[in-house]
């Protein structure tokens, strides 16, 4: 017996997902949601190395903020551990050469290292989670731990800030780090570095789709690796301040990377790359 109230029409499973999709896309927007962070990768990409070496104070805030501000899309930075345990940008195991302070890194607290000054530029020494909160998302931090106990406060500070999408840790060419990494997290996204083709292939035998950024150490600057890094469905990344024998005493050298279908140069230069990476663009 049919009801003597209208029936209301039944939205087709089709249309159902539609509006499902663009309500959730549309919520996206709403929330400030950025790209995944492959997509954010997929090249050419311009990273900078501790914010370009060739400058003032590597290594701080006003580097990186500079960095970003002449077009680079990675900022690179180094870990390490502080006295108390708080991840700390820092390249050198000692602060002899860089600051006024003497001794080890991990044998200060964050108190006394923030007493430490750059000799050249007077600037702090930065926490990691100082460019966390500087970055926000808007640069991608590539994060190498120069000590292999930074690994897991560095993860936690990815987890507590959500830069899953914004971040990834170097595990270098270290199975080992790699392991610790993924045991601490498997969302935080990796990079590991390949010298030979046996480490890409192992590389490539993890099935990680988390392990986004293979880096290609100069042997494996071939176009063949690089498509087998790609079908694999990688990001290559090199380091192109190592091209060549004056590196980039004169300026980026991010030219041949991109033509070789690189996905990341990482340049001293970053303004220089920024303007190759942006002709490589107009080239395609």
């Amino acid at each position: 017996m049919i009801s003597s109230q209208t029936a209301k029409p039944v939205m087709p499973h089709a249309r159902l997902l539609s509006l499902l999709l663009v309500l959730g896309g549309l919520a996206a927007v709403a929330a400030g949601a950025s790209p995944p962070l492959r997509e954010r990768l997929d090249g050419p990409r311009v990273g900078a190395h501790a914010g370009g070496i060739w400058r003032i104070a590597p290594d701080t805030l006003t580097r990186f903020a500079a960095a970003y501000d002449a077009g680079a899309d990675v900022i690179g930075i180094d870990l390490r551990l502080s006295r108390d345990g708080v991840p700390v940008v820092y390249h050198d195991e000692t602060l002899d050469l860089r600051t006024w302070c003497d001794g080890p890194v991990n044998g200060k607290t964050l108190v006394e290292l923030k007493t430490c000054r750059f000799k050249l530029s007077r600037e702090r020494i930065p926490t990691l989670e100082e460019v966390l909160q500087w970055s926000a998302g808007k640069a991608i931090v590539d994060a190498e731990p120069k000590a292999i106990d930074a690994i897991e406060p560095a993860i936690a500070l990815v987890r507590q800030y959500d830069a899953y999408d914004w971040l990834y840790l170097q595990s270098k060419s270290d199975p080992e780090r790699y392991a610790r990494a993924r045991a601490a997290n498997p969302r935080v996204a990796l990079s590991f570095r390949v010298e030979t083709e046996a480490q890409l292939q192992w590389a490539i035998d993890r099935h990680d789709h988390r392990l986004l950024i293979l880096e290609l150490g100069p042997a494996m600057w071939r176009r063949a690796i690089i498509e087998r890094v790609r079908a694999a469905g990688k990001i290559p990344l090199v380091n192109a301040f190592r091209h060549g024998r004056l590196g980039e005493l004169f300026g980026a050298q991010c030219d041949w990377a991109y033509a070789q279908g690189i996905g990341i140069a990482v340049s001293d230069r970053p303004g220089s790359c920024a303007a190759q990476r942006d002709r490589a663009r107009g080239s395609r």
